[in-house]
Formats: structure tokens, sequence, C-alpha cells
């Protein structure tokens, strides 16, 4: 016959209890332990915080009588004492008595002694020796008659006063409660383990395994051992520093108090082990069911994540292996979902960045072709010779506005893109803001006259900044320029200048057309524009209010905008730092870019040059004509050269005055053309001319030989004036 088999049920449920009781058997002894180990842990912390904090109180109480008696010594010898010729005091022996005497009162100490470099001064109370050696600001403890005391000293000059006290300020300090419970107590005692204060259950014991005292000296530490009533008891030993000798502060717990609420946590774990178990057995009955459920939601949920439903909640609940297959599910299908949403944002901004491109494209396209259309339909007039003088004096006019115009965009796109490649440096001096401003007002003002705006000014005297020049007038000038842009005729622009929280202010104030609250925190972004789109009523391409936000940033400044909305104006401030010291010269970073600085254009007459052979290279014939133009009308005798080779057989052949060139030529470039002036002994002063911006550009112009490096387009009294400069020897 067979044996009869246990069921599978059975054998389930005796594996899933018997499993049940050994977890609940390690939970327990685990529980238990940790509680015990908490309960120590909590105990040694208790120790260390209540010596700690009457470490602390000692070391503040001596502290105190420290400063106190040093504060006496500078007290008394302003009221009792005269400085001597050889920076002692003498003293007034009546007056430092009485302070003495008032201050081993107020202090309660035993004795006090007053000294000075001949001898003793004053002394009250209990005698004290004068030759005790005591390291201020420590204490030493002093034994007399039995009893024991301490000492402290304080020294000011050639003086020192001595105060003795007893122990009872030490031992109220250890009467008060110190939360360690019915059998805890806290107590000083030295190296030798003598208690200097009171101990809380009487005369102590000290036995044999008493050795409170083998780690007085050492570091602090918490330890189990016997205390000197011979009971097991958790210390918390703390070394006190403000004496001379090893002093301790030994906060101790009994041991068996510490670990009490142990024993009742045992028969509470022991319970609910019996009742857990008896628990999971019933729970075994379902376990089948309850292990599947979730397998079968998982399933259900990866359906759907494989039909594309990445938003459907995957269940996370059931045993670990189910709980980490939901989460790995869950987190590839928010993966995914995130991947999509990135992938249709990236959608977006390229769809956006394109638009963006494409208004900037068609913004500049108009901006370059307005100006272009003025001065090819001028020109094409002018040749043809039909206009009358007025006529003509406008189309020159309108000629030279548009080509200012054009100018000022493409500096506007070379300062974005030095901005943008980081090469933007600074040529700092330390100036006044209200220099930069009122030149900014007097180049803008009679726009703004014409336009019908008033303009007023507001300029404190303020501390000086280290600052660009020029880049600080650029900044005045785009923000004035841009308020009387955006003001209609009858409007106000105030500008204003001054100190403000410890930086030097500018504020441009409208009364225009106002920021919508939307625009405003794009208003510094370059390339926007609130009118953007063809029925913009304000041209230009939104680079102006960018370039001063960077050059701000680059002076250390801040830049903000507000404005109450549209019709309300605006307001722009600057805040700069104000300058510590002189900073270091920086090679200019654009416009003219001079070795010594280039000559600036002056109100007056720029000088003629009437006695001055000028040489002219420059492979571009209508600049060359241009400058040689420029130059025989300053009164100078010009030959011009289309290349460097023609320059240096003209060098060989006659004498010039100035050498003016263009850097950028075929075959050779200006560069070459230099240096090859110099290295035949040379020494005719030289200018370079270019359209290139950068400053190694320069550098380079002038490791070659030129004198002056001035940018395209030129500008005819600076150019003159270089040539004066170099050729006369006169100053600009």
């Amino acid at each position: 016959m067979r044996p009869r088999s246990i069921s599978l049920r059975t054998q389930l449920l005796c594996t899933i209890v018997g499993s049940i009781v050994a977890a609940a058997t390690a939970l327990t002894t685990l529980a238990y332990r940790a509680q015990v180990d908490n309960l120590e842990g909590d105990a040694r912390r208790a120790v260390h915080v209540a010596a700690q904090s009457r470490t602390d109180a000692v070391a503040r109480l001596i502290d105190g009588q420290q400063q106190r008696a040093q504060r006496f010594l500078i007290t008394a010898a302003s009221l009792c004492g005269e400085p001597t010729p050889s920076g002692g005091i003498a003293w007034e022996l009546g007056c430092a008595q009485r302070a003495l005497r008032e201050l081993r009162a107020s202090e309660r100490a035993t004795g006090a002694l007053l000294t000075s470099r001949r001898g003793r001064i004053a002394r009250t109370g209990a005698p004290l020796p004068a030759d005790l050696p005591i390291p201020s600001p420590l204490a030493r403890f002093v034994e007399r008659d039995g009893e024991r005391t301490y000492m402290i000293v304080a020294e000011n000059r050639n003086s020192a006063v001595r105060l003795q006290f007893t122990l009872r300020d030490l031992s109220a300090l250890f009467e008060q409660p110190v939360g360690l419970g019915a059998s805890g107590e806290v107590f000083l005692l030295d190296s030798a383990g003598v208690l200097l204060t009171p101990s809380r259950f009487g005369a102590p014991i000290l036995p044999a395994a008493f050795t409170e005292s083998d780690s007085c000296a050492s570091a602090p530490s918490e330890r189990e051992e016997i205390d000197y009533r011979g009971v097991a008891t958790i210390h918390g030993v703390q070394s006190v520093s403000a004496f001379t000798v090893p002093i301790c502060v030994d906060a101790h717990i009994s041991h068996d108090e510490a670990l009490a609420p142990a024993a009742a946590l045992l028969v509470d774990l022991v319970t609910r082990a019996a009742l857990f178990s008896v628990v999971g057995a019933l729970l075994a009955l379902i376990a089948a069911h309850w292990m599947s459920a979730p397998v079968q939601r998982l399933a259900a949920s990866a359906r759907a994540l494989q039909a594309g439903d990445f938003g459907r909640p995957i269940p996370t609940s059931g045993p670990s292996e189910v709980q980490a297959l939901g989460h790995a599910l869950d987190s590839m299908a928010r993966e995914l979902g995130e991947q999509i949403a990135r992938a249709q944002q990236a959608r977006h901004e390229a769809e956006t960045a394109n638009h963006a491109k494409d208004e900037f494209l068609a913004m500049l396209s108009h901006e370059l072709r307005t100006p272009l259309t003025s001065t090819l339909g001028y020109a094409r007039l002018l040749r043809r010779k039909g206009l009358s003088p007025a006529q003509t004096d406008r189309a020159i006019a309108a000629i030279e506005r548009s080509a200012q115009m054009q100018q000022r965009l493409v500096e506007d796109l070379l300062d974005v893109s030095q901005i943008v490649a980081g090469r933007l440096p600074l040529q700092r001096q330390v100036i006044q803001v209200n220099d930069a401003v009122r030149m900014a007002l007097e180049a803008l003002g009679p726009g703004a006259e014409e336009k019908g705006i008033v303009v007023e000014s507001h300029l404190e005297a303020t501390p000086v900044v280290s600052a660009d020049p020029l880049r600080l007038q650029q900044i005045a000038t785009n923000l004035i320029a841009n308020a009387i842009k955006f003001t209609a005729p009858g409007g106000r622009v105030t500008v204003r200048a001054g100190e403000a929280d410890g930086h030097v202010e500018i504020t441009v104030t409208d009364t225009g057309i106002g920021i919508e609250p939307g625009f405003l925190p794009h208003v510094f972004e370059p390339f926007r524009q609130a009118d953007g789109g063809p029925r913009r009523a304000y041209g230009g391409l939104g680079l102006g209010l960018s370039i001063v936000h960077h050059l701000v940033a680059l002076h250390g400044g801040t830049i903000h905008a507000t404005s109450a909305g549209p019709g309300h104006g605006a307001t722009f401030a600057v805040r700069l730092p104000i300058a510590s010291h002189d900073p270091p010269a920086v090679a200019a970073s654009n416009g003219d870019l001079p070795k010594n600085a280039a000559p600036k254009a002056q109100a007056t007459a720029p000088p003629r040059l009437d006695t001055l052979r000028v040489l002219v290279v420059d492979d571009d014939e209508d600049a060359r004509q241009f400058v040689t133009a420029l130059l025989q009308d300053a009164g100078a005798k010009v030959d011009d050269v289309g290349s460097a080779a023609e320059g240096r057989r003209r060098l060989q052949t006659q004498q010039y005055s100035a050498i003016v060139s263009d850097l950028a030529m075929p075959q050779e470039d200006g560069y070459t053309f230099m240096r090859t002036v110099r290295t035949g002994s040379a020494t005719v002063p030289a200018v370079a001319l270019t359209g290139l911006t950068r400053v190694e550009d320069a550098t380079a112009a002038y490791a070659a030989g030129f004198q002056v490096c001035l940018t395209k387009p030129i500008d005819r009294d600076k150019l003159v004036i270089a040539i004066a400069d170099l050729a006369l020897g006169k100053t600009a």
C-alpha cells in the first residue's frame, strides 16, 4: 500500500507558516537588539550632552570672570592711574584699593591682588601669592589649609590683577537637574579621580575598579565602566580646557536604568510575533491568488504599452519581484513618453527658431534695402545732373543718412557677433559717468529737438567707475536713442545719474508707448521687437537693448527695465560698481584700434597738410581715390598706388611724410608691405586703414610697423589729425 502523501496545499501552508515563524523570530531578535543598541546610544548621547553642557558652563564661568577682570584693569587704569613715559601706569593707591575691593565684592572672590612691574599696588581679602605663574586666560587650582580654590589673572600693559575663588560657584553649576533619570549625575573631578564638586549619592566609595581618571586628560569619550559607588554605569567624560591641569566633567547614568525599556519591549515583541504567525497562516491560504493577480495586471499593462498607450498607470503592488517588474515597466513608459514629448518640443523649438530666422532675415533685408533705395535713387539722379542746388543738397544729405544707417546696422551686427563669440574686451579707465551721458545727450539732442521731444537731464555728482569710455557712451546713447525713438512728438525723456545703494546709477525714463507686460521679460533678447512683422511702426533690428545688456554685464553692472504698460512709458536703470582702484589697460574691442590712443574728432577744424606728401596704398580704386581726394582737400600732395609692390617702388624714388595703407589686399597684404618697408630701415610714419574690427587685426598691424590703425568707414577729421600727429609732431 502506497504511503499517503501530504497535499500540496498542506506542504505550501507548512512551508509558508514555517517561514513566517522563522521570520517573526528573527525580526523579534533584531528588534530587541536594535532597541538595546538604541537605548545604549541614547544613553551615550545623553551623557555626552550633559557633560558637554556642564563643560561649556564651566568654560563660560571662567571666561566671564577673566573678561570682567580684564575690563576692571582697563577701567581702573583710566580712573586711578596716569600713564608714565616708560609705558607703565602711576597708580593712586587709595583709588586702586577701593576699586579692587568693589571688584572682589562683585565677583564674590575670597581674595584679590593688584600688582604692577614695581610690586604690589593693592590687596583685599585672603592673601594671594604674586609670583605663582598662571597663564592667561586659564585658571589654576590652589590648595591651602585643606581647602581647594582656584585663581585667575588678567594683565593690561604692565599691571595685573589676581582673583581667588572658592569652588562654590563651580558646584552651583552641577546642582542643577541633569536630565539623566533617577540614577544619573554630573560632577567635576581632577586627573587623580578626586571629586571637586559634591556627588549626588554621598561620599564616594572609589572602589578598585573605578577608572574615571584614566582618560581625564585624553579626548572626550563615552564608555561603560564601574562608577565611584561600584555600580555599572554609562559615562560621558569631557575635558575642561579652562584650567592649567587636566580637569574633567563626568556625566553618567545607571546601565540598568538606561536599558529598562528593553525588557518591556521584549514581551511586546513576542506577543506580536505570535499574532503575526497566526495571521500569516491565514494569509497563506490565499497566497496563490494574491501572487497571480499582480502578474495578470502587469500583462494587461504591457499589452497597453504595445498599443501605444503610454499614459496608462502601471500597477506596482504585489511581491518584490512583481514590484520590480512593475517599476521597470513604469520607468520605461515614462522614458518613452518623455522622449516623445522632447521630440515634439524640439520640433516646436526648431519651427520657432526657423520662423525667427525668417523674420530676422526679412527684417534685415528691409533695413538694408530701405536706405539703399534712397542711396541708389539719389545717386542716379545726381548722375543725370538735373537737380536744383537745393535738391542736390537734400540728395547728398539723404545719401549720408542712409550710409550712416547702414554703418550702424553693420556695427550692431559686429558687436553681437563679438558678444556671442566672447571676444568683446574693454579698454577700462577710471572715469565719470556724467561725461559719457553728456556726450550722448549732445549727440542726440538735435534729433530730439527736431522731433519735438523735450530731453531733461539731472546729473548729480557721482563716484568714478571703471569703464570703457566709448562703451559707456554707447550704453547711454542706445538707451537715450531708444527712448527718443519710442516717444511721440511733444513727449519727454528724462535722464538721471547719481549714486544708489553703493553703485552709480543711470536711469532713462520716457513718456512713450511703454512695454507690454508679457514682452517685458524678453526686452533684452536679441532680434526681439514688440511690434514685429511687416506692419511694425518702428525700424531697427532689435539689437540695441541686447548690446546694452551685454555691455553692462561686461562692466560688472546690472540693467533693469520697468513699465506700467502700453501708453505709460518705460524706465531703464543701469547700475555700475564704483571703482576701487585703477584697472589694467585692455586693448579696445572695435572702432578705431590705436596702439597709442587714436586721435579723437575735434570740435575745431583739423590741421592743414599743405607741407606734406602722402603715399596712399589700396587695391580698391574707389576707396583709394576717396582717400586721395580727402587728403588733397586737406592740402596734402598725394601719390596713390594700387599694390604693395608699386608702393615700395615709389618709396625708393620719392620721400614721403606719411604712408596710408589698406590691410586687406590681394597677393601682398598691408602687413607684409609694412614689414618689408621697416626691414629697409624706412622710418616714415604709417597709418593702417581696415574694415576688420578685431583686436588681433589691430595688434598685427602695430607689430608690422604701423603707428595708428583706423577702421572703415573713414572719418576725415580722424585721418587728417592722425597724419598731422605723426608727420608734424602735433598733439591730437
